[in-house]
């Protein structure tokens, strides 16, 4: 599927004045499923009847900010409303409080990309979900104030450009880095229901994932990773041109480190790996001059620092 629009805001504002708007922008790719859920068996016939229809759709969006990862959290548990323009000009609605999605978004750094997938899911009534197909067919979007519709902006995308790694802070981890990637994703503890809607993802706490691998390292260098301890503070910094940047900064005890030593006789690659999961109540975004963004901006469009504490 190719959608003109995918968009997410506050919960109760996409029949008002749609507040706290989070549009996908670029994407690199969509899908979109829908399938059976919790269908009723009738065995001696090999039949399953319609009971509820799940509904599963995954984008990736090479347009992210601080910003929009931050609000998109917060939007979970099927706590935001949802807009969904199909590239036939079908509209989706999905109000949180009628028929509210579950969305998981993950944040990736690596070094050919940077880009935010969000999965959605919800499982409706067979009912319920005939009347939102049906509706889609005639519903008039709700204008969110984008040219294009899907809110696009090549200004808003954001080049690989490393600018820090370290570990313990303010102590760079040698290079070169042959691979170099972050990944903070959501630590799902269940799927509920709220209202009609089963099969919502919850979950209360991040994971983190750093993955360093490391060429030309001696014997020394490898014995003084293994030396900083289990589990040294780690920041991370990404260039968003100039004195701009989005930073990820890690307290000792957050994360866990594992290096290791690959001598082959002919070169020596360490692998280091940093994990850890962590309440998202630890985290806290700041912006703004000295935090990685421009002085006025306040949301973390152009950069910020996220603090996991």
């Amino acid at each position: 599927m190719q959608a003109n629009q995918i968009a997410f805001m506050q919960a109760g504002t996409l029949g008002t004045t749609p507040a706290g708007i989070i549009v996908m922008g670029i994407t690199n790719s969509e899908s979109l499923k829908t399938s059976r859920f919790r269908g009723i068996k009738i065995d001696h016939q090999d039949q399953e009847l319609p009971n509820q229809k799940n509904v599963a759709l995954s984008a990736v969006s090479s347009q992210c900010s601080i910003y929009q990862f931050m609000t998109l959290i917060s939007y979970r548990g099927g706590n935001c409303d949802i807009q969904i323009i199909t590239g036939e000009g079908k509209v989706f609605k999905f109000p949180a409080a009628t028929y509210p999605l579950g969305i998981k978004p993950k944040l990736t750094y690596n070094k050919d990309e940077r880009i935010i997938t969000v999965d959605i899911e919800g499982a409706f009534p067979q009912t319920v979900w005939n009347a939102i197909v049906t509706a889609a067919d005639s519903a008039a979007a709700i204008d969110l104030g984008f040219d294009p519709d899907s809110g696009a902006d090549y200004t808003k995308t954001r080049e690989v450009y490393p600018m820090a790694t370290e570990s313990p802070i303010s102590t760079a981890i040698i290079s070169p880095f042959i691979e170099r990637s972050l990944v903070i994703e959501p630590k799902e503890k269940a799927k509920g229901t709220i209202i009609s809607t089963s099969n919502i993802s919850l979950f209360d706490k991040m994971i983190a994932t750093i993955d360093l691998t490391i060429e030309d390292v001696t014997l020394a260098e490898y014995a003084a990773q293994e030396a900083k301890g289990a589990s040294p503070s780690l920041l991370w910094k990404e260039g968003n041109g100039g004195a701009l940047y989005d930073a990820f900064s890690f307290a000792a005890g957050k994360l866990v480190q594992s290096p290791d030593i690959d001598e082959d006789g002919n070169k020596n690659t360490m692998v280091v790996q940093y994990k850890g999961s962590f309440p998202i109540a630890s985290m806290v975004g700041t912006y703004g001059t000295s935090h990685g963004g421009e002085a006025a901006d306040s949301t973390g469009t152009t950069g910020g620092t996220i603090t996991i504490s």
